[in-house]
């Protein structure tokens, strides 16, 4: 820990309220409707650690009743110190940038953790973009076509930061230069899958990291169905790009419906069970879509000054072609670069890594190329971008000065 970050730590007064919740929701546990019930019944989680008896709440689980009179700060006060060590923002049910989106929901967290730019996303056209993990290629091209496209026309691509279609949604709006939002369905500190390390620090760096699972929190296989909620909670809609009978986002797309958000379903091959869940969605009655444009349509008179719908919306064209209007390719090879004297060794490596393409790279493609990890470049491309040997462009690349 650096010095300035103990000596924050040592003037920072507590937030008391802060405490009181996560305390709350360590109480009554993850996706309860009790936490809610309660924060509404004795206005605010402060209020509920005053109340000193329980008894006459019958709604309430005996365990809870109890856990609830104990009054035990202890966890609570060593997941507040964890955040403010790793850098961890708190919000609460109370805080002015909690979604109030949530707060419709039977469940809402009680506290979300959160890394990265933290943004009111109320004033924002949300959109969740979800898939399958195990997706085809056409489902890889339907997923960047849409997450591009939404994201470079003004929306907040929503998803999971899970493997298959939900990395290509986060990627897509980076590349595209646009908004993204990853909401965990681990702890807020863990990297699952790991292979997506560095889009994680990609995003903390230019969007935005959510979960309701505190640092170190251990978390099982019914907390990513959990997160689904908050993916639809936090979104004006729901795009599921492609999907199996037994895929994760199809749990999204009900929990869209049951907090009566709009879904969209983008039609698959009826030969290829990888689209089966995406084809029983639009046999169900949610509204096939065929192009990002028929999305955004639906929402641009509510965010005029927001969402500005691209001609590219409208008609598909492959990726190579996206790719190559985010970073067009120069009429003529560059000139060999010359190293900048008096470099570390490891910069120097990072340095002619990019100036090697001419087209530029993002932090995965460096790090898969140096056999880096991607936390251990991220401080580096800030200290070669700060001496301005390297510049980062729009979709995430970094390119040589």
């Amino acid at each position: 820990m650096n010095l300035f970050r103990k000596l924050a730590n040592r003037t920072t007064p507590i937030d008391e309220t802060a405490l009181r919740y996560i305390w709350l929701s360590l109480a009554c546990g993850f996706a309860s409707a009790a936490a809610r019930e309660l924060i509404s019944a004795y206005h605010g989680a402060g209020a509920v650690y005053a109340e000193e008896d329980f008894s006459s709440r019958t709604d309430l689980s005996e365990p809870l009743r109890k856990r609830l009179s104990e009054k035990d700060l202890s966890d609570a006060q060593e997941i507040y110190k964890a955040c403010r060590e790793k850098g961890i923002g708190i919000l609460t049910y109370e805080s002015d940038l909690y979604p109030s989106r949530l707060r419709t929901l039977t469940n809402p967290p009680a506290v979300l953790y959160y890394r990265g730019r933290i943004t009111n996303l109320d004033c924002e056209p949300c959109v969740a973009v979800v898939g399958t993990r195990s997706v085809s290629r056409y489902g890889e091209e339907v997923t960047d076509w849409f997450g591009y496209e939404l994201a470079k026309s003004g929306a907040f691509v929503v998803s999971g930061l899970a493997k298959g279609a939900d990395g290509i949604a986060h990627r897509a709006a980076l590349r595209a230069g646009g908004n993204t939002v990853a909401v965990l369905g681990t702890a807020i500190d863990r990297v699952y899958p790991l292979q997506n390390e560095g889009l994680f620090s990609e995003i903390e760096s230019k969007g935005l990291i959510l979960s309701e699972y505190y640092p170190g929190c251990i978390t099982g296989g019914a907390s990513f169905p959990e997160r689904n909620r908050i993916i639809s909670g936090i979104s004006m809609c729901t795009v599921v790009t492609e999907a199996g009978m037994t895929s994760g986002a199809l749990i999204t797309a009900r929990s869209a419906i049951a907090q009566n958000r709009d879904v969209y379903a983008v039609p698959g091959s009826i030969l290829v069970p990888g689209s089966d869940g995406t084809n029983h969605l639009i046999r169900g009655g949610v509204e096939c879509v065929t192009c990002p444009a028929q999305v955004l349509e639906k929402y641009a008179s509510y965010y005029p000054t927001k969402l500005r719908i691209t001609q590219h919306s409208y008609t598909y064209e492959r990726r190579a072609a996206r790719e190559n209007r985010t970073a067009p390719l120069p009429t003529q090879p560059p000139p060999a670069a010359a190293v900048p004297d008096g470099l570390p060794a490891v910069e120097r490596r990072v340095y002619e890594c990019i100036a090697a393409s001419s087209a530029g790279l993002v932090l995965d493609e460096i790090a898969a190329a140096l056999k880096l990890p991607p936390s251990q470049l991220m401080p580096i491309l800030s200290d070669l971008e700060i001496q301005e040997y390297i510049r980062s462009a729009e979709g995430g690349k970094y390119l040589k000065v």
